[in-house]
């Protein structure tokens, strides 16, 4: 799979030309907040991000796969609602063993 280049939207900085870490700042660009909002979000722990001394990194890799799974499980939730709206049972979520 070819690995392509994506800018950020505020730095046009290219997330594919970095390292494989992220900083406080890359992400708040990245989601379109403040930094104050992306530290928030990676203290939460909704972001896998970690820490070294007072600064924090995410890794980039992490993001993405964080990222696809959200969107994996807001579709399943539209495609969900739309079952029931017909009348339909709602699929159930497979049982991890």
């Amino acid at each position: 799979m070819e690995e392509r280049s994506v800018p950020l939207p505020a730095s046009g900085v290219e997330v594919g030309a970095l390292r494989p870490f992220l900083t406080v700042e890359m992400l708040a660009d990245f989601l379109g907040v403040t930094p104050r909002g992306a530290r928030l979000v990676l203290e939460r722990g909704e972001l896998p991000g970690f820490r070294v001394g007072r600064r924090w990194y995410l890794r980039r890799e992490d993001l993405d796969t964080t990222v696809a799974e959200k969107v994996a499980g807001q579709r399943e939730k539209r495609q969900d609602a739309a079952r029931l709206l017909r009348g339909l049972p709602a699929r159930r979520a497979a049982r991890r063993t």
